[in-house]
């Protein structure tokens, strides 16, 4: 009589079983790393003359843990600024840079130029942003631009 071959010992299987956890625990590990050493922050601030109120950039992107653009518009988005909805988003840039992207299809006008749904633009010290009818400066330096930057 002939005998059939051994199926396996289930090693491979076994090896994934054992490792596969140590590996996901390690990946989450590097990415948490990653949003919290290794994305660009937003830095400076928004401010609205007509109602006086400045709103700090670093300290709201700080409490966002994975470092995604602020949202700028109603009061379900990171920085209310008195509209019905959502307008823009403030996207940091590694070196400090930021753009700010329109996810309207209308109402967004960065410096005089009008910016579509999905369109973005540099935004640099003393920018001028109107959402609407509310009208942003963004500044970058306190007391203004630093000499030699």
């Amino acid at each position: 009589p002939v005998t059939a071959p051994p199926e396996g010992d289930g090693g491979p299987a076994l090896v994934i079983i054992l490792l596969g956890p140590v590996v996901l625990v390690g990946l989450a590990g590097a990415f948490l790393a990653y949003c919290h050493f290794g994305r660009p922050r937003l830095r400076g601030w928004l401010e609205s003359a007509q109602v006086g109120r400045a709103y700090d950039l670093e300290s709201r992107h700080r409490r966002i843990w994975t470092g995604r653009a602020l949202t700028i518009g109603g009061p379900k988005d990171d920085i209310d600024v008195g509209l019905g909805r959502r307008l823009a988003r403030m996207i940091p840039r590694r070196g400090g840079g930021c753009f700010l992207q329109a996810v309207s299809e209308e109402g967004v006008v960065v410096d005089g130029h009008p910016l579509r749904r999905g369109q973005r633009r540099r935004l640099t010290h003393r920018s001028e942003i109107k959402l609407g009818e509310v009208t942003l400066v963004y500044r970058l330096y306190v007391g203004g631009p630093r000499i030699g930057v």
